[in-house]
């Protein structure tokens, strides 16, 4: 192996030697044998001529000799790069258009690959993450459809303490997010209460500080837990909260902080990028509780070396049924499911990045078949080179290396646009992307991106490089050297030209019907009628602790004074508060049972809401019957609420008066109020659904629960967004620990609804549009040289009296058997893969004719038009000239 690589570069290094030796050598032979042709008794000029013959070329076999040689192929390899680059060099329009189109297509797959990789393909960033299992409880409904749901505390504790299948386990229960203080500005954030165990499971350490300790367990947040002992409670922060809110202070840890105006002591750092789980900023120790009724944990475990999951799957089986019987009033039908936790964190994500994923390997081979059809098109112009080549000595594999290195080269420049373009278009990607999905701080442009890029355009290069290579070296060699020589295997290369084209018109259209489904689910969706207006309304929230406003008198006192407040604000024409605005992320909206007096049960479910006075007139929710609430609506008055029109028609149908009606809500003791209007239905948790609701007036809620979390909706008289400074500093200052947040339009919340669907028509939309481009670019380069190629046979039929409708149609119905063909196969694999967008879909079936219809006719149309360009061009054939190019 040394010797040989010494060898390669001594051959490299010598070359001018080596060649000057090899021409000594083949002169000498050479000249041996002319000596031996004259003693034959043939003069000197045959002589040489039988000896050159005997020979079989002198430069052929040079070429030979050079081919045994160590390095020769790397020596050819940088021969070919050189002529590719001059080759290109020479011809720059076809090169911008080659780089541009595979520019297009290796950008849209690098953009998207980047953001599959870290949330399907690369690992969690925990140690040995593929032995990291989530346990879930497990039951059946009434229909018997399985159903996952969290686990109670004395089930995690004998998962914990009878498995013989995980290192450890671990609990927590989910997240949440409350008000920060005590270290400036107060600021929302997301916190978790989670088992000490938890960071061992994850085999993660604190950069600063120390975690949990069993100590620790049990002085969770109140409101997570029942209880919380007596004792100081700690808590452990991200770096990045320590970053953004503490200003990395060194010396953090021992500090008190405020959660909910809680006094919490920091004990730990965690290190840069651990946000387990769900993106907390915060943790706090969670309290297991020992009741059997209150399933609030999730639980985390590590499998021992050499267990499988379906080994661990087997041993709480077993636990499961012990429980089963240890407990039956609890645990009859309960069990348990182990999911991986990769699973678990991408696994409702990985359908969308897949099919988003084949979306653009549909672009990049549409780039690939344009690039394709270019090469053989550019093959035909030099025919004459490449016969010349072949009479030199160059053999056809010598020929495909060649026309190969071309390929690749365009496609490595393709690749770099590509790269380039990927890294300029990831972060408007990412602004629209959906918050749900896991993992979005990892998706960045890194080694990892460029490695891709790069193999991905080689694999690129050959495939749309090889099949024009290979056609391109079938050269017929003396036909090839004729002056007025066109064109040699018009036929195959015409077959294989068509091919592409009818493949590429097909896969676009897969792309546009699917964008097309997706963007009239999208339409369909603004359009609803939400039963409320977003004109100049603007909406901001706070959450109201139970450590300081500890009684319903408290939450009103602030409630008053926070509106008469806002009402003084220059431009506010409307102040009111909700315990939940429509469509609000996170906002409260209990569901469930409630009385009619009189009456039997309903069974139905309506989200219950409190309001204040001018909340309707704030939202621009319609009266339908009755009143509104006024400020006469007090503790000291009857109980009265008000209720959605859906509900009234629900109980009561259209024949009878809801108005004067009385019933219980629901909460507690019996409390019978009076129904004193009704008002039109809203979109409350579903922007598709218009929800029953039951609203009551805030100053006759007698608990506190119900007034925890406000949402403000402030009527304006303009640009809702002007006032909004004022507004939030005057909250801010009759309570300086309570963050003010969610401060936004109302036109926005209710466009964050249908943030998801928008983005999947817009990408999908824009890929589309690449894909359509590209099939009109390939359709009109195919026609161009189709008129190119035929420019003689033109001259002729005009020369024999052809009129221009005829030459027209003879040039257009090429190119429309070949759209019609397109069409016809992407009609049918648009019927069997939309299908996979039925879940993304909203009044629009997934195969929706009209938008199969439309779309394909769109793309039949563009087509045409691209078909049409060139064909008109070739009317303005002179016949003499084109004649004479025979």
């Amino acid at each position: 192996m040394r010797d040989r690589f010494f060898g390669i570069i001594r051959a490299l290094l010598g070359k001018s030697r080596l060649d000057r030796e090899l021409e000594r050598e083949l002169q000498f032979h050479l000249e041996k044998q002319i000596e031996a042709n004259l003693q034959k008794g043939l003069s000197q000029k045959e002589a040489r001529r039988r000896a050159l013959q005997d020979f079989g070329g002198v430069e052929k076999v040079k070429e030979e000799c050079r081919e045994n040689r160590p390095g020769n192929l790397v020596e050819q390899a940088w021969q070919d790069l050189r002529y590719a680059v001059r080759v290109l060099r020479a011809s720059p329009g076809f090169t911008l258009v080659a780089v541009v189109c595979l520019g297009l297509g290796i950008g849209a797959t690098t953009a998207i690959f980047s953001v599959v990789s870290p949330i399907l393909i690369r690992p969690l960033p925990f140690a040995q993450p593929d032995r990291l299992m989530m346990i879930f409880a497990t039951s059946k409904s009434e229909s018997g459809t399985p159903f996952s749901f969290s686990v109670t505390g004395p089930d995690f504790t004998q998962w914990r303490d009878r498995n013989h299948t995980f290192e450890e386990l671990a609990a927590f229960s989910g997240t949440a997010v409350s008000n920060l203080s005590g270290t400036g500005e107060p600021v929302r954030v997301r916190y978790a209460s989670v088992g000490a165990a938890l960071f061992s499971v994850l085999g993660v350490k604190p950069a600063r500080g120390r975690v949990f300790s069993e100590e620790d367990q049990g002085t969770g947040m109140p409101g997570i837990v029942e209880q919380s002992p007596d004792g100081e409670k700690v808590a452990l922060v991200s770096d990045h909260l320590w970053r953004a809110q503490f200003g990395a202070d060194p010396d953090l840890i021992g500090k008190t902080i405020r959660l909910n105006s809680e006094p919490m002591v920091i004990i730990g750092i965690m290190p840069r990028g651990f946000s387990f789980p769900a993106a907390a900023d915060l943790w706090t120790p969670v309290t297991v509780l020992r009741n059997r009724n209150n399933a609030y944990l999730r639980v985390i475990g590590r499998l021992k070396n050499g267990i499988e999951p379906r080994q661990a799957q087997a041993d709480i089986d077993i636990i499961a049924s012990q429980l089963a019987l240890e407990s039956p009033e609890t645990n009859s039908r309960i069990g348990a499911k182990i999911i991986p936790l990769h699973e678990q964190l991408v696994g409702q994500v990985r359908p969308t990045l897949l099919i988003f994923l084949g979306a653009v390997c549909f672009v990049l081979l549409i780039a690939c078949a344009n690039v394709a059809n270019l090469l053989l098109a550019r093959a035909a112009a030099r025919q004459r080179e490449i016969a010349v080549r072949s009479a030199l000595g160059a053999g056809r594999s010598r020929i495909i290396s060649q026309l190969l290195t071309e390929s690749l080269l365009l496609a490595l420049i393709g690749g770099a646009l590509g790269f380039l373009l990927a890294y300029l278009t990831l972060d408007l990607i990412l602004a629209d992307a959906p918050a749900d999905i896991r993992r979005l701080g990892d998706i960045r442009i890194d080694a990892q991106v460029l490695s891709f890029t790069v193999a991905i355009s080689i694999l690129t290069g050959i495939i749309f490089g090889v099949v024009p290579a290979i056609q391109a070296s079938k050269a017929d060699l003396i036909e090839g050297l004729k002056e007025s020589a066109r064109s040699t295997h018009t036929v195959a290369r015409h077959r294989v030209r068509n091919t592409l084209v009818i493949a590429e018109t097909a896969l676009a259209l897969v792309l546009l019907i699917g964008a097309g489904l997706l963007s009239a689910s999208f339409l369909r969706l603004t359009r609803l009628d939400i039963g409320f207006q977003t004109d100049h309304a603007l909406t901001m929230a706070v959450d109201l602790p139970e450590s300081v406003y500890k009684t319903t008198a408290q939450a009103r006192d602030y409630l008053d004074r926070a509106l008469d407040r806002i009402r003084t604000v220059p431009g506010v024409r409307f102040a009111a508060a909700t315990s939940a605005i429509p469509l609000g992320s996170g906002a409260l909206r209990p569901r469930g049972d409630f009385s009619i007096q009189g009456e039997a049960a309903s069974g139905l479910s309506p989200a219950k809401l409190v309001v204040s006075p001018d909340y309707f007139q704030a939202m621009q929710i319609p009266l339908r019957k009755g009143r509104f609430f006024t400020d006469q609506d007090t503790e000291q008055a009857p109980g009265a609420v008000i209720i959605s029109e859906g509900l009234a028609r629900a109980l009561w149908g259209a024949g009878d008066d809801p108005l004067n009606k009385r019933i219980d809500v629901g909460f507690g003791p019996i409390d019978w109020r009076q129904i004193v209007g009704v008002v039109s239905d809203t979109s409350q948790d579903d922007l598709t659904k218009n929800s029953l609701a039951i609203y009551q007036p805030y100053k006759q809620v007698g608990r506190l629960w119900q007034m925890s979390s406000l949402t403000f909706a402030i009527q304006t008289g303009g640009n809702p967004l002007g006032p909004a400074t004022e507004v939030r500093i005057a909250l801010q200052e009759m309570d300086r620990d309570l963050p003010v947040y969610d401060v936004k339009p109302l036109r926005q919340v209710v466009s964050e609804n249908v943030s998801d669907p928008r983005f999947y028509a817009s990408l999908l939309g824009a890929f589309s549009l690449i894909a359509a481009v590209l099939a009109a670019a390939g359709i009109y380069g195919l026609t161009s040289f189709s008129v190119a190629q035929r420019t003689h046979e033109i001259g002729i039929r005009v020369a024999l009296g052809a009129g221009h409708r005829n030459i027209l149609a003879m040039i257009v119905r090429k190119a429309l058997v070949n759209t019609g063909s397109g069409v016809a196969i992407g009609l049918a694999g648009a019927f069997a893969l939309t299908r996979l967008l039925e879940d993304f879909l909203y009044g629009v079936t997934p195969t929706d004719p009209y938008t199969f219809a439309a779309l394909s006719l769109l793309l039949a149309a563009a087509s045409l038009f691209a078909s049409y360009i060139p064909a008109r061009r070739a009317l303005k054939v002179d016949p003499m000239i084109a004649l004479r190019q025979e």
